[in-house]
């Protein structure tokens, strides 16, 4: 028993001593650690604000896109008719 005890705990302290490694180099460039079939990049919130701030936003890409003025789309857009209206009962006798 003291066997499996010593095992669990040098596993632990291995475990520890890895992700202490993995952090560290993580502060200088991303890691990538594959498990199986899916991967995980391991970086900085500095790194990751850089990386989200030279991505232009969903905003940017709609204002610089190569499109006509709105003002100059012609749509023909039948008004509505007077048929379509309901009456309003206001409650008021």
């Amino acid at each position: 028993m003291a066997v499996s005890g010593s095992l669990k705990r040098m596993k632990k302290m291995m475990s520890t001593a890895i992700n202490k490694q993995t952090f560290k180099a993580a502060n200088k460039a991303p890691v990538v650690i594959k498990r199986k079939e899916k991967a995980y990049v391991l970086l900085t919130q500095e790194a990751y604000s850089r990386l989200l701030m030279s991505q232009p936003s969903a905003l940017d890409l709609i204002m610089n896109a190569d499109c006509p003025d709105v003002s100059e789309i012609d749509l023909p857009i039948p008004p509505r008719s007077n048929a379509q209206r309901r009456e309003v009962d206001f409650g008021e006798e």
